[in-house]
């Protein structure tokens, strides 16, 4: 009878826990990266031209961008309106989460779909109407004028981030400070910012990035004395195939990547 028994030996996908789901997504992952891994393979080629596989390995094209004035004032300027909607978007989005999160406000709910309105309303039509209104104001053109609009799309990812950190804090820490006599002020600084700082690093960090690599609102609002770094690489393309902007991309796609993992360890540290 033991000999009929017959024995199971499981195979090699088993042993490898073999998962069809698992497999479909990894490769429409690899599916979706591939362009970007060919950029940057093109941005290290020694061709005078796109051509693909690079005939050799060179860095000409990162000399040549930092070489490039027009691009490194634009640079420079994406850098200035990143920071400074960065700094912004942090004091308004914070502030706005805490009143939010720990104090009853009448409106409240109308105050808060109101500021993640730009989540919902198409970026186009946000330049639009910003245009507009920069218009009659008088500083259409301007990289003030920039600043506010990346400001604008900035607050509804710290709003997000910060009040979910907020939701992590027990209330009862906040309870028990003001309880041993220490006031609003203070327990804010001494207990709730220490205890939200990986959420607001985290939102700063997406606020950055999300401003840094806008297109549309700066299209619109933008002039030839304040175009930053997105327009001149549109600009590029659209006059030439110009191989510098592999070299550009590839910085690009580095910084987002380190942006994205640093995000994600200030999540899961908070």
């Amino acid at each position: 009878m033991a000999r009929d028994v017959v024995q199971y030996k499981p195979g090699i996908l088993n042993r490898l826990h073999w998962n069809p789901l698992a497999f479909y997504a990894a490769i429409m992952f690899m599916f979706l990266l591939a362009p970007g891994f060919v950029v940057i393979i093109l941005s290290f080629s020694s061709s005078t031209f796109m051509e693909f596989p690079p005939p050799g390995f060179s860095l000409q094209w990162y000399g040549t961008f930092f070489k490039d004035e027009q691009l490194l004032t634009a640079l420079g300027i994406s850098l200035q309106v990143a920071f400074a909607a960065t700094i912004l978007s942090i004091l308004i989005g914070t502030l706005a989460a805490f009143s939010l999160s720990r104090y009853t406000i009448r409106g409240g709910k109308v105050i808060r779909l109101a500021m993640l309105a730009p989540f919902i309303v198409p970026w186009i039509v946000q330049a639009t109407g910003l245009y507009r209104l920069f218009a009659l104001l008088g500083i259409q053109g301007t990289i003030g004028s920039i600043i506010i609009a990346h400001t604008v799309i900035c607050i509804p990812f710290v709003l997000l981030v910060v009040s979910a950190g907020l939701i992590a804090v027990p209330r009862s820490l906040e309870d028990a400070a003001r309880t041993l006599g220490a006031s609003g002020i203070t327990t804010t600084r001494r207990i709730t910012l220490p205890l939200i700082s990986s959420s607001i690093a985290a939102a700063a960090i997406f606020a950055f990035i999300t401003s840094f690599d806008e297109f549309i609102l700066a299209f619109f609002l933008a002039s030839p004395s304040a175009e930053t770094f997105p327009i001149k690489m549109f600009l590029a393309l659209r006059d030439k195939v110009d191989p510098r902007l592999t070299a550009v991309s590839t910085l690009f796609i580095t910084a987002n990547f380190a942006g994205v993992i640093l995000f994600q360890r200030l999540r899961r540290a908070k």
